[in-house]
């Protein structure tokens, strides 16, 4: 492969001290873009895409628990109501 530092185009800057000889000097190099740094960015994409899929499927059936628990909750306490009512009820007409 080529080396693209080669291949920069330099310019020549005079130094203010009349003493140093003339230097070059080059841009910095932004970050190539090639298959294998393409390749990465959407392996890390996908990855991303199947984390974000896996939670929220994951919060889904939590959210789905959480309902079941609450609605049997809710039986267990209209249930204890009625033996309640039923119970002073029945102490109500014994009297």
């Amino acid at each position: 492969e080529d080396d693209v530092r080669k291949f920069v185009i330099r310019r020549e800057v005079t130094p203010k001290n009349a003493d140093k000889k003339p230097y070059t000097k080059a841009p910095k190099i932004q970050r190539l873009v090639t298959p294998r740094t393409l390749m990465h960015k959407r392996r890390l994409v996908t990855v991303k895409k199947r984390q974000q899929e896996k939670s929220r499927e994951a919060a889904a059936e939590y959210a789905q628990l959480l309902a079941m628990r609450q609605k049997e909750q809710r039986e267990r306490k209209e249930e204890l109501r009625r033996r309640r009512s039923s119970a002073s009820r029945n102490s109500v007409s014994k009297q």
